[in-house]
């Protein structure tokens, strides 16, 4: 298995995000950039810093392994959230989604 640097991780995650929305998000390129929230995306901006603050201070074998922990939680909590506000909806409402 090869080691990827904390510049990978967040290469590998800004392509597959910018794909994901059809080129029309991209993730901040610095932690400081997502900090300052300059682009109005809240979720490229939390990306970021979930990843940085995951990474920071492990060691280089540990990096992939922390960095999908992390965004795997964060994905769970998510759902969770999603889960609770669909127990309030009609199922008719749904289907707009």
């Amino acid at each position: 298995m090869s080691t990827l640097s904390v510049h990978d991780i967040l290469r590998i995650a800004a392509e597959a995000y910018a794909e994901e929305s059809g080129g029309l998000c991209t993730l901040p390129a610095t932690r400081e950039e997502a900090l300052a929230h300059t682009n109005g995306d809240t979720l490229g901006d939390f990306i970021v810093l979930e990843l940085h603050e995951a990474l920071d201070g492990e060691p280089p074998a540990r990096l992939l392994s922390r960095a999908i922990n992390a965004l795997s939680t964060a994905r769970d909590q998510l759902n969770a959230v999603i889960s609770a506000l669909e127990d309030h909806v009609e199922p008719e409402e749904l289907n707009i989604l």
